[in-house]
Parts: structure tokens; sequence; C-alpha cells
């Protein structure tokens, strides 16, 4: 798929300190974005997409608790890699499946992050797919934008190879 991109960490703790370190890692997570939304929460008022974040870009992250070791993460992701780690995580036991907590930044349709500010607010994740990503300057401006959107917003200037 075009733009995607992949993180994975694991981590064994204590039993003590498992509900500490699930809890620390939502919350690191649901601090990167500005507005954090429970389902059928509208969102703050007057929040609208911007022209300059294109169509938008979505990182949904799945922390997941087990009382058992999930099998070791690859050194190194791909698609692949990622869906039989996605897999390994919930085919854990019922009986030690702790949690699974699901966060997606953004996660209003009205709100867009664009591949630019990806990179900024979650600088781990490694590019799986392909297409115009990143941040770009305008060779014309300066301005630095999301590459994905073919011109630099300021001025109109196409983007550079």
């Amino acid at each position: 798929m075009w733009g995607e991109r992949a993180a994975a960490r694991s981590q064994r703790v204590t039993e003590a300190a498992a509900e500490r370190q699930l809890v620390a890692l939502v919350s690191e997570l649901k601090a990167r974005y500005r507005h954090d939304v429970t389902r059928g929460d509208p969102g703050p008022a007057g929040l609208c997409a911007r022209a300059e974040e294109g169509e938008g870009l979505v990182v949904v992250s799945f922390v997941v608790g087990t009382t058992r070791p999930l099998p070791p993460l690859p050194g190194a992701l791909d698609r692949d890699a990622l869906q039989g780690g996605l897999a390994d995580a919930v085919a854990t036991d019922p009986h030690s499946f702790v949690a699974l907590e699901v966060i997606w930044s953004p996660a209003l349709e009205q709100d867009r992050m664009s591949s630019a500010e990806l990179e900024a607010l979650y600088p781990e994740l490694t590019r799986l797919g392909v297409g115009p990503l990143g941040r770009v300057s305008c060779g014309a401006c300066g301005v630095v934008f999301a590459a994905e959107l073919g011109q630099c917003p300021a001025c109109g200037a196409g983007v550079m190879p």
C-alpha cells in the first residue's frame, strides 16, 4: 500500500510492573497527537483538514499485554514480518491475554496528518511502501512541505526530483 510505515517493540517486565508499563506506553502514544477522542466523540468544534496536509495519513498502534512471551520480533520489518507479528499477538491464549489498546492518530476524519508531520511525530517508523512521502523543501521559496502534495503550498512550484 502507498505510504505504509511500521515499527515494533517488545519488552519483558515483571507482573508488578506490567500495568504501569502498558499505561505509560499507551499514554506516550496518545500524547503524540493533539486531539485524543473516544468512540462517538465529535472532537473539537471547528476542526477541519487543511490543504497543506493533503489527503492525510493515519498511524494505528496496537499495544498488547500478555502473561506469556510473544515470539521474538524480526530484526528488520517488512509487510510479511509485520503481518506475522500481529498474527502472533492476536493468537495469544485467552487466559494469557491481559490487555489490548488500539490507538488511531489522528482519530477524526476531519483531522489530517501529512507525511511531514508523521515523520516528526513518529521518527521510529520504518517506511514499507512507495510513493512521494516526507518532508521536502521548495527549491523556489524554501518552504518545507509534505512531498505527497506534489507542489509547494506557498508558491505552487513543483517537487524537485
